[in-house]
């Protein structure tokens, strides 16, 4: 009988431990593509005096102006609670308050909150 009911514990442990582990990856797969969606590596073409963004892994329009500000004005209507990186320079959010930060300011945001930096 003490065999059965170790042997049931044990079972117990191993299904818990196994159905957490599960549950705890399937949480990060959707958080990694969550992230895939909310953050734009952008690349930028320009034509006479207007600037386009696109995400340059999936080469969807994000947005065109002639000015830095008039860029920022579109892709944050459109995207508010986005990130955007610019390879070698850094990137801007919302978190940024919409200013082009470094790299090294962007890892210490806390992109899990709602709220403020």
């Amino acid at each position: 009988m003490i065999i059965f009911l170790i042997a049931a514990i044990a079972f117990f442990i191993y299904w818990s431990i196994s159905t957490h582990n599960r549950l705890l990856n399937e949480k990060r797969k959707q958080f990694v593509k969550y992230l895939g969606e909310i953050m734009h590596t952008v690349s930028v073409e320009r034509y006479d005096d207007i600037e386009y963004w696109f995400d340059a892994d999936t080469h969807k329009f994000l947005g065109q102006g002639s000015t830095l500000e008039e860029m920022i004005s579109v892709i944050k209507s459109r995207f508010p609670d986005h990130v955007f990186l610019f390879t070698n320079v850094g990137g801007l959010c919302a978190k940024t308050d919409w200013k082009l930060t470094t790299f090294e300011q962007l890892k210490q945001i806390d992109f899990t909150s709602k709220e403020g930096k």
